[in-house]
């Protein structure tokens, strides 16, 4: 019998690299983790000279217009128009101007766009909301100088043109090209300087990502933050396993999005809003389109979807090379997509442009008003490359990361690379020996040698392990404390725990995972929780990862591979079945991490093979078994 190797990427400084190990040695099973040991028509449009209203639109939600007032601002005035692009459609935009007592700042001033599917603005509670009383870091920018211009994307909120929905992400040549006009129509408006940027999270990124690919000339700075360059591995189906939770709540609220908006200002009793949305509704009833059922239909990456795409076509990589301007990033561990933030990184450095990245212990764009250096960090970017201010932004380290569980006050590092330069690899490995730390299956141990006998340990799968009420990536904690312990799951799962650390370290990068498994069933699903353990045995959740096992074939990536993990590319043709009860490797990379273990701190891996709930792994008649193998 082989032995296997857990793997994980995380790195002690004072470890020496063991590039072979991580590789994966044929002989063994590991975990290995970058470790650092640490001390403590035009004719509809409103001219931009337009008087600017104290007051909004109303909203429509179905049957007719509901009166909506916006409070006056003293730090900006609020005017809304249709904008045309090159095919006609009339998009519907926002601009709040900086003021000061509510009175609009003259001169030219730049511009920041944010282009959304999730309305421009919003009416709460029968008033209206802008996306500077929605986003912390948009108020900032308005009173650092910069004007904030919000758009409805076609065929959402107010704007005209029609787009596949709810949830197709659609990155095309009509997509960017009217992000290009709205652009060019920003920079030539009597208020703006010429010098436009964007700015937005998740779906809202993508758009600064498909704007950018367009290489509009008036486009100088972006902050694109938490967006996929990947969808199919990143969101739809990661590590092949269909993810059902999420994409449920979100296929919800974009379906919910659809029979909203606000008017523009000359549209005063909501006519044309209803006109739009009555369009729209009647366009996508002859053009239904199902989230879900999409991509059941879609198992691999190369799969046609309903609209005669490739997921494959969903990596944007190759257009976002192509991206000529500064980009800032911000990305948080417990984010959905930190392994897109730093992969796109590692695509822009390679073509040498200014890059600033903050990552920090943030779930799905929380960092706009988690972190007050948030907004700080936008001003300076854009203040260097939208107003020329030569304010050192560009000769600071380029990276910002924090580091989860680290001592009080040395939680934010700087880096110059990712990389981070001066780590190694350390390797821990799966162990038959008791921990005494878990109430698991097998309370297996996790050690940094690998054991002179083998074994293995076969599980029964459970189909009542879920993480629902955990808060892992996919269950992002609103308004409430964030759930972290997993001792729930630990008691369903098998376990593998370190000894007590006797020294702090810390680990920043991908954990790899190199396991030898075998399965009664020919497709199982694996997943896989990396957390630390207290001494009171609390546990703390840093990381996972999931993957399907016929999607193990490891592919070159298609983007610059500094970190040298694992990529399944999930291709028809790297399906590979299991041969039940035959032995089979599995490389894994997990989401990347920077966490801190503490001197009596434990690491732990918990491996199972359900997710109710938030994954589609099937359900058999008879649970199947699978078993590790230690030898």
């Amino acid at each position: 019998m082989r032995k296997r190797k857990l793997a994980s990427s995380a790195g002690v400084r004072a470890l020496a690299r063991k590039s072979a190990m991580l590789a994966g040695l044929s002989a063994t099973a590991s975990l290995v983790l970058a470790v650092s040991v640490s001390a403590p028509s035009r004719a509809d449009e409103t001219p931009a000279s337009a008087a600017a209203t104290a007051h909004g639109g109303p909203s429509y939600s179905g049957e007719a217009p509901q009166a909506a007032a916006a409070a006056a601002h003293p730090d900006y005035v609020r005017t809304s128009q249709y904008v045309a692009v090159r095919d006609g459609a009339k998009l519907a935009i926002d601009i709040l101007h900086p003021a000061q007592n509510g009175v609009m700042i003259a001169g030219r001033l730049p511009v920041v766009l944010i282009a959304t599917p999730y309305q421009r603005a919003m009416v709460v509670g029968g008033r209206l909301m802008t996306q500077a009383e929605m986003n912390k870091t948009y108020a900032a920018l308005l009173k650092a100088g910069y004007v904030v211009a919000a758009l409805d994307i076609r065929g959402r909120g107010a704007s005209f043109g029609d787009q596949l929905a709810p949830g197709h992400v659609a990155a095309d040549d009509t997509n960017r090209l009217d992000l290009y006009d709205v652009i060019e129509w920003l920079a030539v408006q009597p208020w703006s300087s010429g010098a436009i940027g964007m700015s937005g999270c998740s779906y809202v990124g993508n758009t600064v990502h498909w704007a950018a690919s367009a290489m509009p000339p008036h486009l100088k700075a972006i902050a694109p933050c938490a967006a996929p360059i990947d969808s199919y591995a990143s969101v739809m189906r990661p590590g092949g396993v269909n993810q059902t939770g999420f994409l449920a709540q979100w296929d919800s609220l974009m379906r919910q999005q659809l029979s909203v908006g606000v008017p523009v200002d000359d549209d005063r009793d909501g006519a044309v809003l209803k006109s739009v949305v009555d369009h729209r509704v009647q366009w996508l009833a002859a053009h239904p389109y199902d989230l879900i059922k999409a991509r059941e239909a879609q198992p691999f990456r190369d799969s046609k979807t309903p609209e005669a795409t490739t997921a494959y076509e969903w990596n944007y990589a190759p257009n976002y090379a192509i991206t000529n301007m500064p980009v800032l990033q911000f990305g948080g561990w417990r984010d959905l997509f930190p392994q897109d933030t730093l992969r796109w990184r590692e695509t822009l450095a390679a073509e040498g442009l200014p890059l600033r990245l903050v990552i920090g212990p943030w779930w799905h764009c929380q960092w706009y008003d988690a972190d007050p250096q948030t907004a700080a960090e936008h001003i300076r970017w854009y203040d260097r490359y939208l107003k020329g201010i030569d304010n050192g932004v560009d000769r600071q380290p380029s990276i910002r990361y924090y580091v989860m569980g680290a001592p009080a006050g040395h939680e934010w590092r700087e880096a110059s690379q990712w990389p981070i330069p001066g780590i190694a690899k350390a390797d821990f490995y799966l162990g038959g020996g008791r921990s005494g730390s878990a109430a698991s299956v097998n309370d297996g141990s996790l050690a940094r040698r690998a054991a002179e006998q083998g074994g293995a340990d076969a599980y029964k799968v459970d189909y009542g392990v879920t993480t629902t009420g955990l808060s892992t990536r996919w269950n992002i904690p609103r308004g409430a404390p964030p759930q972290l312990d997993t001792a729930a799951i630990d008691a369903k799962s098998l376990t593998y725990t370190s000894a007590p650390f006797t020294e702090g370290a810390e680990f920043t990068g991908f954990p790899v995972l190199s396991l030898w498994m075998a399965s009664s069933v020919p497709n199982p699903d694996f997943y896989f929780y990396l957390s630390v353990v207290d001494p009171d045995g609390k546990t703390t959740l840093m990381t996972d990862g999931q993957l399907r096992a016929a999607n193990r074939t490891v592919r070159r990536p298609p983007w610059p591979d500094v970190d040298h993990v694992p990529w399944q590319g999930a291709f028809a043709g790297d399906n590979a079945p299991l041969t039940p009860g035959q032995p089979a490797k599995i490389d894994l990379a997990l989401y990347p991490v920077s966490f801190y273990v503490k001197p009596g701190q434990r690491v732990r891996l918990t491996i199972n093979d359900f997710d109710k709930g938030n994954f589609d792994t099937p359900v058999e008649a008879s649970p199947p078994t699978i078993t590790i193998l230690r030898d």
